[in-house]
């Protein structure tokens, strides 16, 4: 449980709960095809993708620029995510639960995770959560 773990184990438990959660909300996106061209994401050479909040969906590299364009796109709720921040929301779904717990998160995509499914998170309930921006130095 969250409660036992620490530092390391505690964070990127945060990030697998919530994204778990999420699909239990029927609001998870799926990280791993584009919502526009049906491509694999995380094996594009640039990696990652861009995430559209009114899409509910990722779009790879070359797909994004359309989308940019758009007059519903907000940078703000359309983060960009790394392959490796994809490959691991993609593990959480795929991958027994241990192994998923050995692999390691850099500061970076850690952070970008965390962001991205508190964008999410807020999304889905419809609200600011004022107990995410109190503890978003500690998650």
């Amino acid at each position: 449980s969250l409660e036992r773990t620490q530092g390391f184990a505690s964070r990127t438990g945060t990030i697998g709960f919530l994204w778990r959660y999420l699909k239990l909300l029927g609001q998870q996106p799926d990280a791993n095809t584009c919502a526009s061209c049906s491509s694999a994401i995380s094996t594009q050479n640039a990696g990652g993708g861009t995430y559209i909040r009114y899409t509910n969906g990722f779009v790879c590299n070359d797909c994004a620029p359309v989308y940019k364009e758009s007059q519903n796109f907000s940078k703000q709720d359309s983060p960009f995510l790394s392959s490796e921040s994809l490959f691991y929301l993609n593990a959480i779904n795929t991958l027994r639960p241990s192994t998923v717990r050995s692999m390691e998160l850099s500061p970076q995509n850690e952070s970008e995770l965390k962001n991205f499914l508190f964008i999410l998170i807020e999304s889905a309930l419809g609200s600011r959560l004022n107990t995410l921006e109190t503890g978003s130095g500690i998650l």
